[in-house]
């Protein structure tokens, strides 16, 4: 029984904006308590303000890279997931949804536009779907990855991790995956859950798959194409190896295109399942 739902948008959308008003509406109505838990920072959204951290191996910690707003932006973050209800709601798209995906454990409904691919509903159909939600509909539970380099441990990952260079020069990579070794240069790459292969991993070449305990491979335009996209088994961690004969590139690992961390190359890290999920109401 739904009684009290917590409720996030994207507030540089003006739709998103108008919309939260008619569904809190909408919520009141069905006698449900709705806890708006948005924070103005992040009407303020844009690539200048996207969290980004540094990786010390020589210290073994993260650092901010970027300014204040990133840290506002994380703090915000960080003491999200303390109220208690029995739902979230987001507005926005699937960027929206993939931002407050790992804050509460709780099921997730999302509303977005016609462009969205994860949201269960757009903003021009949602209150039928949203009513059979509130009603009991089928809860869906999706894995997700992490990336673990030194002693840190990423945020987890609904759709993807990618790995690549922000110099826009080729590496070459040492992968262990599903037993084997591969060794071959590109320019990244992407390993996406089962509901992330649809996405970038797909535009970058890779297959759909809907099989949970798989994870997909792609590399990102590989070196004569030596390494195609694979799939393999989520619950036997990949481990990467990035080398480069520049003492001083860095690689970035990218989780849902959304918090990029930075690391130093000649290091690896591993691709692994993570301990937290994500429950969606399932929506027809």
């Amino acid at each position: 029984m739904i009684k009290k739902v917590i409720l996030h948008y994207n507030a540089s959308k003006k739709t998103a904006l108008e919309l939260k008003d008619e569904i809190t509406a909408f919520l009141h109505g069905q006698g449900i308590e709705v806890i708006d838990k948005q924070n103005k920072a992040l009407s303020k959204w844009g690539d200048t303000k996207i969290p980004h951290f540094e990786y010390s191996d020589r210290f073994s910690r993260i650092t901010f890279k970027m300014g204040e707003d990133a840290k506002k932006l994380m703090g915000f973050k960080d003491t999200l997931g303390k109220e208690e209800a029995d739902m979230l709601i987001t507005i926005g798209g699937d960027g929206t949804l993939l931002f407050y995906k790992g804050l509460y454990n709780l099921p997730l409904f999302a509303i977005g536009s016609r462009t969205s691919y994860l949201c269960q509903a757009r903003m021009d159909n949602w209150k039928p779907k949203l009513l059979r939600a509130l009603k009991g509909e089928k809860l869906e539970t999706h894995p997700m990855l992490e990336a673990k380099f030194g002693t840190h441990v990423t945020e987890p990952a609904m759709n993807e991790i990618c790995v690549k260079n922000p110099r826009h020069r080729m590496l070459r990579f040492s992968l262990k995956v599903n037993g084997n070794k591969y060794t071959f240069g590109a320019d990244g790459v992407i390993f996406s859950t089962a509901i992330g292969s649809s996405g970038y991993a797909y535009s970058a070449g890779g297959r759909e798959f809907k099989n949970k305990r798989l994870i997909g491979v792609v590399p990102v335009a590989p070196h004569r194409r030596k390494f195609k996209p694979m799939i393999a088994r989520m619950d036997s961690p990949a481990e990467l190896k990035i080398h480069s004969r520049y003492r001083h590139d860095v690689v970035d690992v990218v989780v849902d295109g959304q918090i990029i961390y930075e690391m130093g190359l000649n290091a690896s890290l591993k691709i692994r399942r993570s301990k937290r999920t994500v429950t969606m109401f399932k929506v027809k």
